[in-house]
């Protein structure tokens, strides 16, 4: 992985580049979205249209991507399952994290990507005053987010979610930022 960059995606090709990404991931790699629902080999929801799209490029090949949702919580998934009033926190300090999808093998061998993307998303959270993140988070990843020290804020009982299990949790970025330095630069 000696090309691999990370961008914000302002341009809708990158955007269609991170659905064509989701779309290898969630429907013909894990099975959690059903490929009949998606056209042209996009995997693309509700929450595309507001949220900020994010993609790791080795080269010119997408390895890893995910986005923020943003706009009123209340809408968002993980809103259903946790009470996002007791967080005390107001719509405007809140994103979702949603649609993390990384190839197999970067997940599996590289780190950098995950780490990488989380980062971007991390500083974009920081310059915008975003100071909590909603996820439905895949056991896997959660215990991943646990080792990196991400300070949960709010979580909820074990759910199904796009066929996993999953859990619903709210993490402090502000306290974040720390363990993100250290894990971008030992990873």
């Amino acid at each position: 992985m000696s090309d691999l960059r990370f961008l914000i995606c302002e341009k809708p090709e990158h955007v269609r580049m991170a659905q064509a990404l989701r779309y290898a991931v969630y429907c013909q790699e894990k099975g959690w979205v059903d490929p009949e629902r998606c056209e042209s080999g996009l995997e693309v929801d509700e929450h595309d249209e507001l949220a900020l799209h994010f993609l790791a490029v080795e080269g010119a090949h997408p390895v890893g991507t995910s986005r923020l949702l943003l706009g009123d919580c209340q809408h968002l998934p993980a809103a259903d399952y946790l009470d996002l009033e007791a967080l005390g926190l107001e719509d405007k300090h809140l994103v979702e994290v949603s649609r993390l999808a990384t190839r197999r093998t970067e997940r599996s061998s590289d780190l950098r990507v995950f780490l990488g993307l989380t980062r971007l998303m991390w500083e974009w959270s920081m310059d915008h005053s975003k100071v909590a993140w909603l996820a439905i988070a895949d056991i896997p990843l959660f215990r991943l987010l646990e080792r990196l020290g991400m300070p949960v804020i709010a979580s909820a009982p074990q759910v199904e979610y796009l066929g996993s299990t999953c859990v619903p949790v709210a993490f402090d970025m502000v306290r974040t930022g720390a363990s993100l330095r250290v894990s971008y630069v030992s990873g």
